[in-house]
């Protein structure tokens, strides 16, 4: 409904600023990789649940089910914050998250369901060089100031392509 949709969007952006100042105070406290991604969980875990709140039993079972969508708007999202995005850049960069994520989408589930490390390792190679791949995209797209910040923050919008993906619940 028009009224749910209003509020995705804002639980959404909720999210969305939540991982961005995240990511301000990781760097202000010095926080450490794993406190980091604890709380980046802790954020997407939250607004999933806020989620569930406001769909249907059948239309939380679809956003569940849909992690190439997912991914992709909240990814975009992220960056349209970080980065400051114009209207124009919102529809190429929602269109090169998503297109990554569709490429990407057997290794993440090879690398979510891999038991050991060495399938974890081929799949982590796999997958940097389709992100490097999409960073080059992105360079067509945003402005040179963006594409700085982009690439300061790059392994940043990677854990976040990464966490939503694999985030079950």
């Amino acid at each position: 409904t028009p009224l749910q949709a209003e509020q995705i969007y804002q639980i959404n952006l909720e999210a969305a600023t939540a991982v961005e100042n995240l990511d301000q105070k990781s760097f202000a406290q010095n926080s450490s990789q794993k406190e980091n991604f604890e709380s980046f969980a802790k954020i997407l875990k939250e607004r999933n649940l806020a989620l569930q709140e406001i769909l249907s039993p059948a239309q939380f079972q679809l956003f569940q089910e849909n992690k190439i969508t997912r991914a992709a708007t909240f990814r975009t999202i992220v960056m349209a914050n970080m980065l400051d995005l114009t209207n124009d850049q919102l529809t190429p960069v929602f269109n090169i998250n998503q297109k990554v994520v569709e490429n990407v989408r057997k290794d993440l589930d090879a690398y979510f369901s891999s038991e050991n490390n060495r399938g974890k390792n081929n799949t982590q190679r796999k997958l940097h060089k389709a992100l490097k791949k999409a960073d080059k995209a992105f360079d067509q797209v945003l402005s040179s100031q963006q594409i700085t910040i982009y690439h300061e923050n790059a392994d940043f919008l990677r854990s976040v392509l990464r966490e939503e993906y694999g985030t079950k619940n």
